[in-house]
């Protein structure tokens, strides 16, 4: 976490990994034990903003339930993985060097988390838990609405309640009524960790 904080402060290019290693309390050469390069550890902390949404979709139950209900889940673990932790992890995205090819990666992964979106949106507007529209188009407001976060972190990253106001808001852009919002929220608390 050490490198987050001086990789935002001082971008990735200008901080070096005799830097980390002071900020982290460590040798140099004791980084280099667990990291071989600084790409690697920018890998790791990128990582962290895509994998346990990722390990979700995935696992958790919650995203094969009712499309609305799924889309809420994901929107809600989405955010709070993204607001978690003391550093803006997910601010790293726009660093100027993840644009390299090195971490093409990231953005395919990414992609493949904006997909989810897209696919779980198609399913409300067929089964008509959600109004009609293009889900590639909702989807990009949705998951653009998640990762607004990374902005506003300052603002929501003490805030509880702001990973249940996006998933809230994510429906409301897919048009399910107030009142189904907060029964969705329910259902998907009920299934949390089953």
């Amino acid at each position: 976490m050490a490198a987050a904080g001086l990789f935002e402060a001082h971008g990735y290019t200008a901080t070096s990994t005799h830097a980390i290693a002071d900020e982290a309390g460590l040798r140099q050469a004791s980084l280099f034990h667990y990291f071989a390069r600084k790409e690697d550890i920018l890998t790791e902390l990128l990582d962290r903003t895509l994998r346990p949404t990722l390990d979700a979709v995935r696992n958790d139950p919650r995203m094969r339930s009712a499309p609305d209900v799924a889309l809420w889940s994901l929107a809600c673990t989405d955010t709070a993985n993204l607001c978690r932790g003391p550093r803006n992890l997910g601010a790293l995205q726009l660093l100027p060097e993840v644009r390299g090819p090195q971490f093409e990666w990231f953005w395919r992964r990414r992609h493949q988390l904006f997909r989810v979106y897209v696919r779980q949106i198609a399913r409300g507007c067929e089964s008509g838990d959600f109004l009609r529209s293009d889900s590639n188009t909702t989807g990009e407001l949705v998951f653009g609405l998640v990762e607004s976060v990374i902005t506003a972190r300052p603002h929501f990253r003490r805030r509880a309640t702001t990973p249940v106001v996006i998933a809230d808001a994510a429906l409301r852009i897919c048009g399910v009524a107030p009142s189904r919002v907060r029964a969705v929220a329910r259902t998907s608390h009920a299934l949390e960790g089953r």
